[in-house]
C-alpha cells in the first residue's frame, strides 16, 4: 500500500522528475512538461535565494562574536541563523552557572538541532562545567550530537588525544556509540552518557542535556530535572515527536514555573525581602524554536511533499472537535 502510495504521490509531485538509467525522462506526469530550470545571475546563484539575507547575517553576527568566546569559535559552525542564536542562548544560560534552570529546543526534522547541542556542550566545557550529563533512548541516538561535540572542541583549540579522548560503548546492543568524553586540558572535565532510567546517577551534575525527549517517557523527564542546567531538545513532528505529552504538558508546566520565577524574582528585588529564596527553589524556563531548514532550502516544495507522503505533520491535519459533544449513549466505543 505504502509503495502504491509513493509512486502515485511523485505523479501528483509538480517538482519531482524521474529517469531511467540511460538518463530518458520518464513519462510518469503530464507535470513534467511544466518544469522549468530555476533562474540564476552570471556567476550562477539563484536570483530569488530566500536565504542570503540570513547568511549574510550569520556572517554579521560571526564576525561581531569573534573576539567573545566560546561563542565566537563556535558560532561559524553553525549553518543557519536559527541555529546560531539557539547556541547564543544555550551559551548565555551555562555562562549564568546558575542551578534549576531549563532551556528547550524544538524543530521539525533537519533543522540542526542535534548539532546545536553538541555545540553547545562544547561551549560548556570551555566555560568551565566538569560534569554534564546526556541522556537518550539510546546512545545511537546522539551520533551526530558528539560528532559536533568534536568539531566544537577542535574550533576552540583541543586537539584529540592531548586534550581530550573519546570512549566507545563495549555493549553489543549499541554497537560502537560514544558513550563518554574526558577531556583534561586544565582540569578533569567529563561528557558521560546515560539511559534515561538511571536518573539517580546525576547526583553530581552541572548540566544535563535531554535529546529527543518526547521519545522518553513524560515521569521519567521530570525525574530527571534536577538542581541543575539542564538543556532539552525534541522533534516536534514525525516519529520522534509522537509523544505529545512532552509539547502538551511539561513544557507547559515549565512556561508557568518560569513565570512565577520571574515574578518572584522581581517582587524580591522590588521589596528586598526573602522572596528571593522562594524564586531559587523554581526553575526558570527559555524556550528556543528552529524554522530555518539545513536539509533542505527554505519553502522547499519537496519537503512539504515529503511531509505529505509520510504524515510528518499529522498534528497540523487535525479537526476541530465539535462544538458540542453527543451524548456517550450515543457514542461507539472501538478497540484498535
Amino acid at each position: 500500500r505504502f509503495n502504491e502510495r509513493l509512486v502515485l504521490s511523485l505523479a501528483g509531485c509538480s517538482n519531482c522528475l524521474l529517469l531511467d538509467d540511460e538518463l530518458n525522462v520518464l513519462p510518469t506526469s503530464s507535470l513534467i512538461r511544466y518544469i522549468e530550470p530555476v533562474a540564476t545571475d552570471e556567476h550562477g546563484e539563484l536570483i530569488a535565494d530566500a536565504g542570503r539575507a540570513a547568511q549574510k547575517e550569520l556572517k554579521e553576527l560571526g564576525e561581531q562574536l569573534c573576539d567573545t568566546q566560546p561563542a565566537g569559535a563556535l558560532v561559524p559552525k553553525c549553518r543557519t541563523l536559527d541555529q546560531a542564536r539557539a547556541l547564543i542562548t544555550f551559551l548565555d544560560a551555562a555562562s549564568e552557572k546558575t542551578l534549576r534552570s531549563t532551556v528547550a529546543l524544538t524543530a521539525s526534522r533537519g533543522r540542526g538541532k542535534s548539532a546545536a547541542l553538541g555545540l553547545a556542550i562544547a561551549g560548556a566545557l570551555g566555560l568551565g562545567y566538569s560534569n554534564i550529563f546526556v541522556t537518550a533512548p539510546s546512545p545511537e541516538n546522539l551520533k551526530t550530537l558528539f560528532q559536533f561535540v568534536f568539531k566544537g572542541l577542535d574550533a576552540m583549540g583541543y586537539k584529540e588525544h592531548i586534550d581530550y579522548d573519546l570512549v566507545e560503548s563495549t555493549n553489543p546492543v549499541f554497537g560502537k556509540a560514544v558513550v563518554r568524553v574526558n577531556v583534561f586540558r586544565g582540569h578533569r572535565q567529563t561528557v558521560q552518557y546515560i539511559l534515561p532510567q538511571h536518573h539517580a546517577k546525576l547526583a553530581q551534575a552541572e548540566l544535563l542535556i535531554i535529546d529527543e525527549a518526547a521519545a522518553i517517557p513524560l515521569p521519567t523527564v521530570k525525574a530527571l530535572l534536577g538542581p541543575y542546567l539542564v538543556f532539552l531538545c525534541s522533534t516536534v513532528n514525525g516519529y520522534e515527536g509522537t509523544g505529545r505529552s512532552l509539547s502538551l504538558k511539561l513544557i507547559q508546566q515549565l512556561r508557568e514555573q518560569g513565570a512565577k520565577a520571574a515574578g518572584a524574582a522581581a517582587a524580591a528585588n522590588a521589596t528586598a525581602s526573602g522572596v528571593g529564596s522562594v524564586a531559587g527553589s523554581m526553575r526558570t524556563f527559555r524556550e528556543v524554536t528552529l524554522a530555518e531548514p539545513i536539509r533542505y532550502a527554505p519553502g522547499c516544495p519537496i519537503e512539504a511533499w515529503l511531509h505529505e507522503l509520510l504524515c510528518l505533520d499529522a498534528t497540523l491535519h487535525l479537526g476541530k472537535p465539535p462544538a458540542r459533544l453527543p451524548h456517550p449513549e450515543q457514542c461507539q466505543l472501538y478497540y484498535v
